[in-house]
């Protein structure tokens, strides 16, 4: 018996070979796209997190300047305070102080300097924001009479 070859025998296997090739290349890419995407998405999500701790603390700050407002003849004392935040979970700490000697905002009088500092954790690692600003509040003038 001979066997009749036929000449689409061999083209057949070679198609299946080139769908099983490229459905291992599309495996593949699509995998990296998928971690890829996971990346991105952790990448989001931090940066996310860190933008509402920054408004958190932008907050902190105004909010506490509005509730305790400070005369213009009061001598600036230093101050301390702390609150925790849930959503993203951060420790607030909000410090107020004198402006120190050596700096050249010593000239201004009524002039504090306001910290407001956020920290937690991630992965196991310590991380911090500090915001910093300068406060001041302009001395009434006297009513000539």
């Amino acid at each position: 018996m001979h066997m009749i070859h036929s000449p689409n025998h061999s083209a057949t296997g070679f198609v299946i070979i080139e769908i099983v090739l490229t459905l291992a290349m599309m495996g593949i890419i699509i995998t990296a796209l998928f971690g890829l995407q996971s990346s991105l998405m952790t990448g989001t999500m931090e940066a996310s997190d860190q933008v509402r701790r920054i408004i958190h603390l932008r907050n902190t700050f105004f909010e506490y300047e509005l509730q305790h407002p400070v005369s213009p003849t009061e001598d600036v004392q230093p101050q301390s305070f702390k609150h925790a935040i849930d959503d993203p979970p951060t420790q607030i700490t909000r410090t107020t102080k004198k402006i120190s000697e050596e700096s050249s905002l010593k000239q201004f009088k009524n002039v504090k300097r306001v910290v407001v500092q956020g920290t937690w954790e991630r992965a196991g690692q310590p991380e911090e924001i500090t915001l910093v600003s300068f406060v001041y509040k302009k001395p009434k003038k006297k009513k000539k009479s």
